[in-house]
């Protein structure tokens, strides 16, 4: 399912009716997706990565992106788009 159909979905305003299995199916997708999307706005720690010297996406385990070019650290994960919480 692509974000714009979830999105469509769960718009109050929508016409649409979902009836059967396959319209209750749509809906918890969309729910889900919406969910997934909700949770990166919620801050989490970056992790200690597994060598200890660097850090990782608290989601995704990434540790590229997580810094800008000059070196300072990122509100969110470049990989996957997960709020970052820096404290030491």
């Amino acid at each position: 399912m692509t974000i714009e159909r979830a999105a469509e979905i769960l718009d109050p305003e929508s016409k649409e009716k979902f009836y059967g299995e396959s319209g209750k199916q749509e809906v918890f997708e969309a729910m889900r997706l919406a969910k997934l999307a909700l949770e990166k706005r919620i801050k989490k720690t970056v992790h200690p990565f597994w060598t200890g010297n660097s850090a990782a996406c608290p989601y995704c385990a990434s540790a590229q992106y997580l810094y800008n070019e000059d070196g300072r650290r990122n509100r969110y994960c470049g990989e996957c788009g997960q709020m970052l919480d820096w404290e030491d």
